[in-house]
């Protein structure tokens, strides 16, 4: 850690003082900043999803353009840092664990690529929100790093979990907006039944449960019903 990085401690209470998403990253990028990170990224997996057939936008993200699209490019042949941050279930060491990857053509052309981009080590990371809700963070350095301690990348766990759990009460907050209709609709979706089920139930319309359905999925940024359920869940909007 730098000298006069941020405390922890300044770290939370900055974090919680903030209510806009957007502006969590300015606080998120100085912790980072203060051990060395250049670069960072964090995406949300959803439940059931691979990396592989994923539409992973990040939720914060420093990378290149180039960098993102190279990952974009051979991420199908799969990220093996991811899967051992998620195997492992704790944070994993690029340069202490690459020598056990088996890469393929594919992976081999990522990592070189990031390489070519200036990023020569990191730390990756899963943040487990609760069941079924997980992101993976990746802080990425410009040089390699064999001073970093297990205890510096639980630093890095920390700040990258309690980043993402401020991001996800804000953002839950801001998306919560579903009418009381809005909610019993879906709760209809969930319960597996057909918009005319729905509106017979409710006594409307099958248009009105159509036009009900398109603005529930628009508020929740999903477009099917499975996706719908599993914003519904993961938002916690059955909890309110």
């Amino acid at each position: 850690m730098r000298d006069g990085a941020m405390t922890l401690e300044d770290y939370l209470r900055r974090l919680q003082g903030e209510n806009d998403p957007e502006k969590l990253g300015e606080i998120l990028h100085e912790a980072l900043s203060g051990m060395g990170a250049t670069v960072y990224s964090g995406r949300e997996l959803p439940y059931g999803a691979t990396i592989r057939g994923s539409n992973w936008d990040p939720i914060v993200s420093t990378f290149s353009e180039s960098a993102k699209a190279a990952y974009q490019k051979y991420r199908s042949g799969g990220d093996p840092f991811f899967e051992a941050a998620m195997a492992n279930g704790a944070p994993v060491h690029y340069n202490r664990i690459k020598n056990d990857f088996s890469f393929t053509d594919e992976q081999r052309a990522l990592f070189q690529a990031m390489e070519d981009s200036g990023l020569k080590d990191g730390v990756a990371t899963p943040v487990i929100a609760k069941p079924g809700v997980a992101a993976y963070f990746v802080a990425a350095f410009p040089e390699p790093r064999p001073d970093l301690k297990p205890e510096d990348l639980r630093r890095l766990h920390l700040i990258f979990s309690e980043y993402y759990y401020r991001y996800r009460e804000l953002t839950r907050l801001q998306k919560a907006t579903l009418s009381k209709r809005e909610r019993q609709i879906l709760v209809g979706i969930i319960s597996g039944k057909s918009n005319i089920e729905i509106g017979e139930q409710l006594g409307l319309s099958k248009g009105t449960i159509d036009t009900y359905v398109r603005r529930s999925f628009d508020k929740l940024g999903v477009k099917s019903r499975i996706e719908a359920a599993l914003k519904y869940f993961s938002l916690g909007l059955h909890l309110s």
